[in-house]
């Protein structure tokens, strides 16, 4: 079990496929925000701020997904239940805000959900996983 060689590996990919998804996500909001400004078909876009929430997300997603590849790469599933309580959170904060406040509490409620819980839970299992699987110090 060589921790050290996962390790490098995966922080090395890691960190690429946030630069990427943060480029990515850049670009889409600026290329919008482009043709909202310029064209008419900019129009049928959300607005600037609700496309940026989304994008965001994506980001924050994009890092969930990242500690949820390297706990499977131990042939283990601790993010099941995380999983399913996002999922449930995004489904009701969508509904009740969807109804309420439509597209822009939509946007506002999956970012929130995504950043006070998804991530931060995400994180702390990785890291408490990591720290017992690997039996040292983060």
């Amino acid at each position: 079990k060589d921790w050290t060689s996962l390790d490098i590996k995966f922080f090395k990919i890691f960190h690429q496929a946030a630069g990427i998804v943060i480029c990515g996500a850049v670009a889409g909001w600026m290329l919008i925000y482009f043709l909202q400004m310029n064209f008419e078909i900019g129009k049928r876009f959300l607005p600037p701020l609700e496309v940026a929430l989304l994008l965001s997300s994506v980001v924050l997603l994009t890092t969930m997904y990242g500690f949820g590849t390297y706990l499977r790469a131990h042939k283990d599933e601790p993010l099941m239940v995380q999983t399913l309580v996002l999922g449930v959170l995004q489904c009701g904060a969508g509904l009740f805000l969807g109804m309420k406040y439509s597209s822009f509490g939509m946007s506002t409620g999956f970012f929130a959900i995504n950043l006070f819980y998804g991530l931060p839970s995400a994180f702390l299992l990785w890291r408490h996983r990591r720290k017992k699987w690997h039996n040292s110090e983060i």
